[in-house]
């Protein structure tokens, strides 16, 4: 199994959008990991282009996505394909990047997922990641480039990401990171088999 621990900032600003800069090198480092540790972004239409960006989505705003999929032997007879969106959101005064995530089992080369039923969570700097107002956050600061060390694995047949593990205030239950997993059941072996998914957001 391929693991990477990979340094990325999360962007946050109270002075208008976050810039194009933050946003452009937050959703590259997350695309390039997970290709890293062994997933494929298809050739899905429409797909972000990172190096070409400029401009921020806006508040919300679903506009920049790449479509993964897994490249283990079976996704040939039971594929697997993961939908990211990339979007900046919005609390009061202060925008913050985060991300949504969508599962499928198949997709129709304009980055709609079909098949199964398509599951969509919201992980990696959720709206209620940082109490900025009231400096209880730790972590991340407002305007400045902070980063932290977000870990992803992969064996080709499953994807875990702990991302952004250690932003927010556990005592005020303020949670900035994000946790994922998706890996195919197993046999009581632990062999992978097609006969569905296991996943974990939280």
């Amino acid at each position: 199994m391929a693991t990477l621990a990979q340094n990325i900032i999360f962007p946050v600003t109270t002075s208008g959008d976050i810039t194009v800069s933050d946003y452009r090198e937050y959703g590259t480092n997350i695309s390039n990991a997970i290709v890293t540790v062994g997933l494929a972004r298809t050739s899905d239409n429409g797909q972000v282009n990172w190096n070409a960006m400029t401009t921020v989505p806006g508040a919300d705003v679903v506009r920049d996505y790449e479509v993964f999929r897994f490249t283990d032997p079976l996704q040939s007879t039971a594929p697997v394909y993961i939908r990211l969106d990339y979007l900046e959101g919005q609390i009061g005064v202060t925008r913050l990047a985060y991300m949504k995530m969508a599962v499928g089992s198949d997709t129709d080369g304009n980055g709609n997922l079909r098949g199964s039923r398509t599951l969509t969570v919201q992980t990696s700097g959720t709206l209620s990641a940082f109490q900025i107002g009231a400096g209880t956050a730790t972590g991340a600061t407002t305007g400045q480039r902070t980063q932290n060390t977000c870990y992803f694995s992969s064996d080709g047949g499953r994807l875990q990401m702990a991302l952004f593990p250690t932003f927010g205030n556990l005592a005020a239950r303020v949670y900035g990171g994000g946790l994922v997993s998706i890996s195919r059941l197993a046999d009581k072996d632990g062999t992978p088999n097609a006969k569905g998914l296991n996943t974990v957001f939280y």
